[in-house]
């Protein structure tokens, strides 16, 4: 009697391992299914709470901008290099920088930001002549590719970046620090930044005073062939822009509470501003040769307002593309930017990503291998993934515009194709491209 129960425990405990090895591994799914919405909930509670809190102070905004100094040292410098001269594009260049992190698919071509600038047909310079987004600089210190006049400026935190900031409130003056500190300009440039202004850590778009910019006016160098070019453009916290007696709105002045992008081209007949996605300014030049760049801010009051730039590039030149097309059979979409490490497209592209489908709509016998290149930092296998997948994501965003698929390849070339001496940060900087080849 004994044994037939023994067999018929055995038989039950055999029984009972199989459906617990099934339902288990069910189970963790399951738990790992129920896990991972937790993080996802958790994560997006963070990103919330983070910005709540950025938004209601400036000390979350500013992450101790002058106060706690030696903190903010210790962990900038845990991971950087506190050597500016040896500076590599990665940290050199935010948005077109190498790393060897991990990155994102290509963009989609139904992004909101995408199609906020549809119209959008501002074109940098072909040459990149200055390039800086402070990745690699110290916090509470005077960023090294730059030579400030009044005021005081500084690396600072914001949003858990190194930016440049204006931190006293008024009277702010600042300069890239160019090999040629005069006359670097030629007759036709453009000049593009982002910019934040807060005021007590608020973001803010009414105030009494104005981020200006200007050309040599009030400068070492000498003004007096500057023309047009000695007053001043004024960029008013409403989106409004100054400039020689001329003037120009911005329609949606909400869109300035929070990162602003300017952008400015200067031909020998015109000076055009564009804030964010539009073109507010298009103003006559009778005369006058640029000297230099120069930052100031101005009139807003002591302490409480301060102003953050990032991704700021100053580029010499513009050519019609079909001509440079006519002469090399390819051309260098200086335009088409991405997120830094990733092949997300950014907004501002889609100057150069409309002029492109443009020519292509108005010749239709052209076709293309759309090239993605990078310098010569980091890794070399990295470097050409990330390349081929911008790549893809400009195929990807010129096919959602409408022209045909047929008409379009991509290839990432990584670092093998430089076009400029690596060992320079502007080399570096122009060697980070989209390349369009005829075929």
């Amino acid at each position: 009697m004994k044994k037939p129960i023994f067999m018929i425990a055995i038989l039950i405990m055999l029984s009972s391992y199989n459906m617990y090895a099934q339902w288990g591994s069910l189970g963790e799914r399951i738990a790992d299914g129920l896990s991972n919405k937790a993080q996802n909930k958790i994560e997006n509670e963070v990103d919330n709470a983070s910005e709540k809190a950025y938004n209601k102070s400036k000390d979350a905004a500013v992450n101790g901008v002058k106060n706690d100094k030696s903190s903010s040292k210790n962990a900038s410098n845990s991971s950087t290099s506190s050597s500016t001269d040896n500076t590599t594009s990665a940290a050199k260049n935010e948005d077109n920088g190498n790393s060897n992190s991990s990155n994102n698919n290509p963009s989609s071509s139904n992004s909101p930001l995408l199609k906020s600038y549809a119209k959008f047909d501002f074109v940098p310079g072909t040459t990149i002549l200055f390039e800086d987004n402070f990745v690699n600089e110290s916090t509470d210190e005077i960023p090294s590719l730059w030579i400030p006049s009044a005021g005081t400026v500084e690396i600072a935190q914001f949003q858990g970046k190194n930016v440049m900031g204006f931190l006293d409130g008024g009277d702010c003056k600042v300069r890239p620090r160019m090999k040629t500190p005069c006359g670097y300009l030629p007759a036709r440039f453009t000049v593009e930044f982002d910019y934040f202004l807060t005021n007590n850590g608020q973001p803010n778009k009414d105030c009494g005073g104005a981020l200006d910019i200007n050309f040599g006016a009030y400068s070492d160098c000498n003004s007096e062939g500057l023309g047009d070019l000695q007053n001043f453009i004024n960029l008013y916290c409403d989106g409004s822009v100054v400039f020689n007696n001329f003037s120009g709105t911005y329609n949606t002045p909400d869109d300035m509470l929070g990162w602003r992008h300017y952008s400015i081209a200067v031909t020998e007949k015109s000076l055009k501003v564009y804030v964010n996605q539009q073109r507010v300014l298009n103003a006559p030049i009778n005369s006058g040769a640029a000297q230099l760049v120069q930052f100031s801010q101005s009139g807003f009051g002591k302490d409480a307002w301060n102003g953050f730039f990032r991704n700021v590039r100053i580029a010499a030149g513009g050519t019609d593309p079909y001509k440079q097309l006519t002469a090399e059979s390819k051309f260098i979409a200086r335009g088409i930017n991405f997120d830094y490490n990733k092949a997300t497209i950014k907004p501002e592209s889609m100057g150069e990503l409309n002029r492109i489908v443009t020519m292509m709509n108005q010749h239709p016998e052209l076709k293309f291998e759309i090239g993605g290149h990078t310098d010569a930092d980091g890794d070399a296998a990295y470097n050409l993934k990330l390349s081929q997948q911008r790549a893809d994501a400009v195929k990807a965003q010129l096919i959602s515009m409408g022209i045909d698929a047929s008409k379009l390849t991509s290839k990432g070339y990584g670092k093998t194709k430089p076009i400029a001496d690596n060992s320079t940060d502007e080399g570096k900087a122009n060697n980070r491209r989209v390349e369009f080849v005829k075929l």
